[in-house]
């Protein structure tokens, strides 16, 4: 099989090492159409929300999102839900904006409509456009 090559910005590769897709196999997400994760060309901002929402609630679960998280964080993943991260939520970590998550944090279940606030526990969020 050929090795697996990671997608860089400017289009160059790079290798991934072995063993970084071990954790995949344990994800709650595994085996689940990939349409859930990843939304279609002019998906509109209901039908987006609604869909993370829902891909969201895997991650909630997922005994692996760490691992995920880091993995979209580090290559970096630019689309899709991954770890309990959005794509507009791992852009606003990537440009400073917001931190990444601590190692245990769990994503909501639900994501808040854009310009509410979410309160879970000791924590506070305020939903951004993506």
């Amino acid at each position: 099989m050929p090795e697996r090559r990671a997608a860089q910005p400017g289009g160059r590769n790079r290798p991934i090492p072995d063993g970084t897709w071990e954790w995949h196999q344990s994800a709650a997400c595994a085996g689940e159409p990939s349409d859930v994760f990843y939304g279609p060309e002019g998906e509109t901002l209901p039908a987006r929300r609604a869909r993370e929402a829902r891909a969201l609630s895997f991650c909630a679960a997922c005994p692996v999102c760490d691992e995920c998280r880091d993995h979209a964080l580090g290559l970096p993943e630019s689309y899709g839900v991954w770890g309990g991260t959005t794509e507009g939520s791992r852009l606003a970590v990537r440009r400073g904006r917001r931190p990444a998550p601590e190692p245990g944090e769990r994503p909501a279940a639900h994501a808040a409509p854009a310009g509410q606030t979410v309160t879970s526990g000791a924590t506070t969020t305020r939903s951004v456009p993506a």
